[in-house]
């Protein structure tokens, strides 16, 4: 039973997580502007770049990674449940330095379900 719920909430907080980087890259490099606001970035002057689409749209790409790796871990619960946690944990530590707060339900999904998968291993 917690194979199968490590497996749902893997794959559930992968997808979640690919759809809000998508959704974030087209809003910083594809110009989807909601509200008809600017966004600008402090992180661009800090590492000395000028163009903050660059930093957002790697930024962008490094979440739907995250994502996969989620997914991933999702899919190989059942095989190989250390890997699967792993995989499922990593991302969700990971995505807090990018996006702090807004990736609260992605690692609300992929730690509990990272979690249940390493213990459902032993």
């Amino acid at each position: 039973m917690q194979r199968k719920a490590g497996k749902a909430l893997g794959i559930t907080g992968g997808l979640l997580a690919i759809i809000a980087g998508a959704y974030m890259f087209a809003v910083t490099v594809g110009g989807l502007q909601i509200g008809g606001g600017v966004m600008m970035y402090g992180v661009s002057s800090v590492f000395g770049i000028s163009d903050p689409e660059l930093i957002m749209s790697a930024f962008c790409l490094m979440i739907m990674l995250f994502g996969a790796m989620g997914i991933a871990g999702g899919i190989y619960a059942e095989k190989d449940q250390q890997l699967a946690g792993i995989l499922m944990i990593i991302p969700a530590i990971f995505g807090f330095v990018l996006l702090s707060v807004i990736w609260a339900p992605v690692a609300a999904m992929l730690i509990p379900g990272g979690i249940l998968t390493i213990r459902s291993g032993k």
